[in-house]
């Protein structure tokens, strides 16, 4: 076969494979950059078929109007590449503003061929060289020209730029695809600057064979890495929009996909994909449980999922909740996992909360009746079981009424509160003090026999009435009195039985003028002094 023949075939080959891809991008056009990959091929088809045709020919009227079919599709192949490389990236804004501007140019350049004829300002001369096996033509370049050939090497120069830029933050199989797509795009542009330098054969014009080589890549990237494919890319932009961290990780802990969630609520922690998930600062002790679930080594209910809290960079720590769901081969072997994580901080915090206003008293912070019960008879049955003493004491605000009515209930709230951290600041560790209603307060000692109990609840007293409180400008004096039962509790002695025997004790401090500690005594309650 002569040479321009298999030069026509091939080119006719490329052609119709570029005209396919062109067709195959129309299909999927919901995907991002579809139509524009479809213009990009399309114009390339034309301008490889053109030249097929004009190979074909032997004489300059039949080569100009090859041509003239070329410049059908030239100034576009640029023009939709640029397009295409800011839409597949997601740059829609620069996408928006290009469009219409550099279609310009490329308008221009086909109406300006057509006419050359009128003006010359395409192609000056044209001829049919001789000074090559096969008949070629020759031409004088004119201004427009060279205009034509800057305008679309910026272009595709640009595109290639802005999917090497995409790339390098690119997850893995965009990254693929990026890359693969911009080193198609370089075919094109090396033949033709080997074109322009002369160091073609004949100084052959074989730009339009670079768009076979650039047609395989792109048929690879199609059918291979899905370039086109609608599904991934939807799926892959839902899960980058998740506010929930998305996590693949195989057996050995390699990060095989993460997306932005991800990475965030695990700040600190390397998460990069095709490398260990690592903890370089030492900042994330929990790391270690989220590969081990991640590697299916948890066993028991609930082994899936796992909370931790996590410290951010700014030093704000967030609670997690992770979950894996395992990844399985075809035989059921495990293969890794997907851990989804959510933050669940707000939730967290709104629980504690919860947690606290229902064991707490609202006016003084302190525990509530029924927190201290809770706690009082788990020390309760804790001191039976160990035969160790246990105290519990009730105090009372003497003349509290005689406060509000006097001061007011703002100034009675204020020494409640008062007299709650005085208390507060007299107790040990273990002790449990609560506000068990109004104007009383319990109190209760783990360990601590009648001797002890009679010097701490003494302490205690003498930190309510070292000081009045401070309303305003006016000192109101605050004493208490207080009961108390302290021994080691007896079969079938509970909590109840204390605070029965400390209210006796307390009614018997008040009988006896009030300011003061008594402790329980057998015998009949003392009558409550007004």
């Amino acid at each position: 076969m002569r040479t321009p023949d298999l030069l026509a075939a091939t080119l006719a080959a490329s052609s119709a494979l570029s005209f396919f891809l062109a067709g195959f991008g129309l299909s999927r056009r919901g995907s991002r950059g579809a139509v524009e990959f479809s213009g990009f091929m399309g114009a390339s088809a034309i301008y490889a078929l053109g030249y097929a045709l004009e190979l074909g020919c032997a004489d300059l009227p039949g080569m100009l109007g090859a041509l003239r079919f070329q410049y059908l599709g030239i100034p576009f192949i640029c023009y939709c590449w640029l397009l295409f490389a800011l839409r597949f990236t997601g740059l829609e804004r620069p996408f928006r503003i290009l469009r219409p501007v550099l279609a310009a140019p490329a308008v221009a350049a086909v109406l300006l061929f057509w006419t050359n004829d009128l003006h010359g300002w395409f192609y000056v001369r044209s001829w049919v060289r001789t000074d090559a096996p096969f008949p070629l033509i020759g031409v004088v370049h004119g201004p427009a020209y060279w205009i034509h050939v800057g305008i679309a090497q910026v272009e595709l120069m640009a595109g290639i730029a802005v999917l090497l830029a995409y790339a390098r933050g690119a997850r893995h199989r965009h990254r693929s695809q990026a890359l693969t797509a911009a080193f198609a795009s370089a075919f094109p542009m090396v033949v033709f600057l080997a074109y322009l330098a002369g160091a073609t054969p004949w100084h052959l014009d074989i730009s339009p064979l670079g768009t076979v080589c650039s047609g395989l890549l792109f048929s690879w990237a199609i059918f291979r890495l899905g370039i086109l494919e609608l599904v991934p890319a939807a799926r892959e932009l839902a899960i980058d929009s998740l506010r929930d961290g998305f996590l693949v990780l195989d057996r050995k802990g390699v990060v095989a996909d993460a997306n932005a969630a991800a990475r965030h609520l695990l700040a600190g922690v390397t998460v990069r994909e095709g490398l260990p998930i690592a903890d370089p600062g030492g900042n994330a002790p929990w790391l270690p449980g989220v590969i081990a679930l991640a590697r299916g080594e948890r066993r028991g209910p609930g082994s899936e999922r796992l909370e931790i809290r996590a410290v951010q960079p700014g030093g704000d720590a967030r609670h997690l909740a992770l979950e894996a769901l395992p990844l399985r081969d075809p035989r059921g072997r495990l293969t890794g996992s997907v851990v989804v994580i959510r933050d669940v901080t707000e939730l967290t915090v709104l629980m504690d909360r919860l947690t606290e206003m229902a064991v707490t008293d609202e006016l003084t912070g302190l525990f509530n009746r029924r927190r201290f019960q809770e706690l009082g008879s788990r020390e309760a049955g804790l001191a039976q079981r160990t035969c160790r003493p246990l105290a519990v004491a009730l105090l009372d605000v003497d003349h509290f009424k005689l406060v509000n009515d006097h001061y007011g209930h703002d100034a009675g709230d204020a020494a409640l509160k008062e007299v709650a951290r005085r208390l507060s600041r007299a107790l040990r560790a273990g002790d449990v003090l609560c506000r068990y209603g109004g104007e009383e307060f319990a109190l209760l000692l783990p360990d601590t026999g009648p001797a002890g109990a009679a010097l701490a609840f003494e302490r205690f007293r003498l930190a309510v009435r070292g000081a009045p409180v401070i309303w305003g400008d006016t000192a109101i004096p605050v004493t208490l009195s207080l009961g108390y039962h302290a021994a080691v509790p007896a079969q079938g002695e509970g909590l109840e039985t204390f605070l029965t025997r400390a209210d006796e004790a307390l009614y018997r401090a008040k009988s006896l003028g009030r300011d003061r500690c008594e402790a329980w005594t057998e015998g009949p309650p003392a009558p409550l002094a007004r």
